[in-house]
């Protein structure tokens, strides 16, 4: 399978450029090349704290993706709405998302929110 030498992503065969980086995509890592090593999570000490909570799917999906590739470890949870167990028929506005991240890492969490969604 290609994969990008840049994000270490794999893609699948017939995929020539990765779409994240625009980077060439390699057959294999090289010595001269190596794939980029991903963060390890760092330490999670505490109770969890709520960081952030929207109605966007979204936002919430962005933000844990960063906090992730930032080795912040997270908890996302969906509360449904009124409508919750409808939403196959019908869109559910009422739903909202919380994110969670470990008390000893919520400034470095907030910092990151702050950069995506600012001061809110």
């Amino acid at each position: 399978m290609p994969i990008c030498p840049n994000c270490g992503y794999e893609y699948r065969v017939g995929k020539t450029l990765c779409p994240d980086c625009n980077e060439k995509l390699v057959d294999s890592p090289t010595d001269d090349n190596p794939l980029p090593e991903k963060k390890a999570y760092r330490q999670a000490k505490g109770d969890l704290r709520l960081l952030y909570t929207t109605p966007d799917s979204i936002y919430a999906e962005l933000l844990k993706a960063t906090l992730d590739s930032e080795g912040i470890p997270c908890l996302m949870k969906r509360s449904a709405g009124i409508y919750g167990h409808f939403t196959a028929i019908m869109p559910d506005v009422h739903s909202m998302y919380k994110i969670w991240v470990p008390e000893n890492l919520y400034e470095d969490a907030m910092e990151i929110k702050r950069q995506i969604m600012g001061d809110d």
